[in-house]
């Protein structure tokens, strides 16, 4: 009877952790960080990690791709620990007057596998863009490593998000001050009559 209550107990614990190994790990990104906490504070952006459904701390690295006055640059990230389980904050000192693109390498040592998470980010660290490289298997989206051309398709969604954004601000000023103008004529003819 013992052994049968043993067996019945093996069983149970491997049904139950199989699930928590079952589907493949995800990675995803939050922004802009909590400027209130010493371990989020100053991140250019927070890296979640996960398997399947689950917060899990994975081996993490960073590296920054950019275009600067014309010219292609790479950055080394430090991506650390936070507070919060499988909660990563990405950190780097990246010229202000060129556009980037964030990549994060997660490595899931049990399924031997390397996902990236792309950001693309302009000259002031903001985030224009997020992309996680997948594929669809057994009805799974399962991350993967990025191709070089998603990691230049990054940097230049970074250029031209970052081109289109200058642009609306240009013309958003324009506006602001042709309203100023008018505003300023009209006082003008008011005064002259």
């Amino acid at each position: 009877m013992r052994s049968l209550s043993l067996l019945f107990a093996a069983t149970l614990t491997i049904g139950i952790a199989t699930p928590a190994r079952a589907g493949p790990p995800w990675i995803s990104a939050e922004y802009p960080s909590n400027p209130f906490h010493t371990d989020t504070r100053d991140a250019l952006l927070l890296v979640h990690s996960f398997h399947h459904g689950v917060a899990r701390q994975f081996p993490m690295t960073g590296v920054a791709e950019g275009i600067v006055k014309g010219r292609r640059q790479t950055v080394q990230l430090q991506v650390t620990e936070t507070y919060r389980e499988g909660v990563y904050a990405v950190r780097g000192n990246l010229p202000k007057d060129g556009n980037w693109a964030v990549i994060i390498t997660m490595t899931d040592s049990d399924t031997n596998t390397k996902v990236n998470l792309l950001a693309s980010m302009n000259g002031s660290g903001e985030v224009l863009a997020v992309n996680v490289p997948h594929d669809l298997k057994n009805g799974w989206i399962v991350p993967r490593a990025a191709t070089p051309s998603e990691i230049n398709a990054a940097l230049q969604s970074a250029v031209a998000l970052s081109h289109a954004e200058r642009n609306r601000m240009g013309a958003a000023s324009a506006g602001v001050l042709g309203l100023v103008l008018l505003g300023s004529l009209a006082r003008r003819r008011k005064r002259a009559r």
